[in-house]
């Protein structure tokens, strides 16, 4: 997935076709594959294909459900840019890039597209800049020790790149690679004052490092029992094998002591 800088937000509000997502939530400056395989995302972006190539992409509320309604999506969600598109055994894989959070206002079925009236969403900045950079700093140490202990597939250079940008990208960037259920990420994306964005990421970031720090601690106490348990086998097996020398040698003395009697 490679990293974008989100363009100026729109002022006026736009029309365009919805892909709903089944699973996750999709955050802005992100650039991504993603693979349509149902009727009603394959409908949206051959729609968005013939004009801007701009597509509407949300998530539903409940991933079991397949005839949606526009109840049954979340009404923030992202717009899109459309970049390649291949087909393959009837499903589109596509290249997105993520510009922009969006609300829809309203839907409207047009020829079994679901199409959203959408009001483009801004940060909105509500604490001095200097404060927000420091929790940007103080979500990022913690986040930097996921990387550490392995949960997340990064590197200091994405940590550095992530302290160029301001606190609210760099928030999204954060809680897009987090394992965290979609309710939770969509409650992030849906959060435009941008501490508290920073503060539900960071809550969210501290929960997955107690949660990798006692899989840690079970995996340790896993081995060691382990190792204690074939370190015992292997003492046990040992004592067997020089209580069978014994036995055998005392055979061995037993039957010269009874040749010495004979003679």
């Amino acid at each position: 997935m490679k990293k974008l800088s989100p363009p100026a937000v729109p002022e006026t509000n736009l029309l365009l076709p919805t892909a709903p997502l089944k699973e996750g939530v999709l955050f802005p400056g992100m650039e991504t594959k993603m693979v349509f395989t149902r009727d009603i995302s394959k409908m949206a972006l051959k729609a968005c294909m013939r004009s801007r190539r701009l597509i509407f992409i949300t998530a539903q509320k409940n991933p079991e459900l397949v005839n949606l309604r526009p109840q049954d999506l979340y009404p923030v969600g992202i717009v899109a840019k459309v970049g390649r598109v291949e087909e393959s055994g009837g499903n589109l894989a596509v290249t997105i890039a993520a510009l922009h959070r969006a609300k829809a206002l309203s839907w409207r079925h047009t020829r079994n597209i679901m199409v959203a009236d959408l009001v483009p969403l801004n940060d909105h900045e509500d604490i001095a800049k200097e404060k927000l950079a420091v929790m940007r700093t103080h979500l990022l140490n913690a986040f930097s020790r996921l990387i550490n202990l392995g949960v997340i597939d990064q590197n200091g250079e994405f940590l550095s790149f992530l302290n160029t940008l301001p606190p609210g990208q760099a928030c999204d960037h954060v809680a897009n690679l987090l394992t965290a259920r979609s309710q939770i990420k969509q409650q992030i994306l849906e959060e435009l004052k941008v501490s508290k964005r920073l503060q539900l990421t960071l809550a969210q970031v501290e929960t997955e490092l107690q949660v990798a720090k006692v899989e840690t601690d079970v995996i340790r106490k896993t081995h060691e029992k382990f190792e204690k348990n074939i370190r015992e086998n292997v003492l046990r097996e040992r004592l067997q094998m020089i209580q069978k020398e014994l036995d055998n040698t005392e055979e061995v003395e037993i039957g010269r002591a009874s040749c010495r009697e004979r003679v």
